[in-house]
Formats: structure tokens, sequence, C-alpha cells
């Protein structure tokens, strides 16, 4: 009983310190630090909302370093550190990856994780050509993939 009453002790002191007791690991897939400050073209998101980097763009995101622009649940869009290597057209997977590189998400069916490589885009005009732009969600915007 006193050893669990002095690991509370200890656990109550390093918070009212600042000191942070890390009982899991940081969230390292969203690394980047900044404040949203990016909005993405007009009716492509919503009006006025910023984001951490733009999906269609990889703008926010060091891409010469193998980070890549794509959905984060935390802050709409967020940059993810390499491995991003997956080409468009490429086979991927959202849980364990492989992971798509710049300006693709990796698109499935809903029915598992496994998924194809496919261009962001907020219009035709930013398809391959004979592609469309299918929004991900028409009241969000025009953002979504090539298809």
């Amino acid at each position: 009983m006193k050893t669990a009453l002095s690991i509370l002790a200890l656990l109550v002191l390093l918070a009212c310190t600042g000191a942070a007791a890390q009982t899991s690991p940081p969230d390292a897939a969203t690394i980047s630090p900044r404040a949203p400050d990016i909005a993405l073209p007009a009716r492509c998101g919503r009006v006025g909302a910023l984001y951490r980097c733009n999906p269609v763009t990889n703008e926010g995101c060091d891409g010469a370093h193998g980070e890549t622009c794509d959905v984060d649940p935390d802050h709409g869009f967020g940059c993810y550190p390499p491995p991003n290597d997956v080409v468009l057209g490429g086979d991927c997977n959202i849980d364990e990856g492989p992971s798509c590189g710049p300006k693709l998400s990796c698109v499935t069916d809903g029915s598992n994780p496994d998924g194809t490589c496919s261009a962001f885009c907020c219009g035709d005009g930013d398809c391959p050509m004979k592609q469309k732009c299918i929004a991900n969600d028409p009241a969000f915007g025009t953002l979504g993939t090539c298809r």
C-alpha cells in the first residue's frame, strides 16, 4: 500500500511541476508541429478552415524528406513521416503500410485496409486523363480522389 501511495504521490508531483509522465507513446504518426495556417482552394474545403497541410499540393510538409500530407483525425490534415513511397496506382494499407507518396491517398472500398494510391483532387483538372475527381464528402467541399 505504501508503494502504491508513493507512486501516486510521484505522479501528482510530476503533473504539478509540468513534467509529463508518459503512459503511452506520443502520436508519432503526425509530426507537423506547426499551427494550422493553410487553406484549401475555394470550394475544395470548408470556407475559412485552416489545416497543417494541403493534401492536393503537399504544401506544409517536407516532401524532400519523405513527408506526405494526408487525413489526420485530430487536425483535418497532417504531415506523416516516411516511408511514404507507394506511387500512383500502387497497393497500400491504411493501417499497417505501405503508405502512399505525396499528393496521394490510400483509397479502399471500406471492407479492408488494403487499397490503391489515388491522387487527391479538388476538381477534374487535378486528375490524370479520363479520371474524375470524386468528392469524399460533398458537404465538406470538392476535395476527393481521382478515380
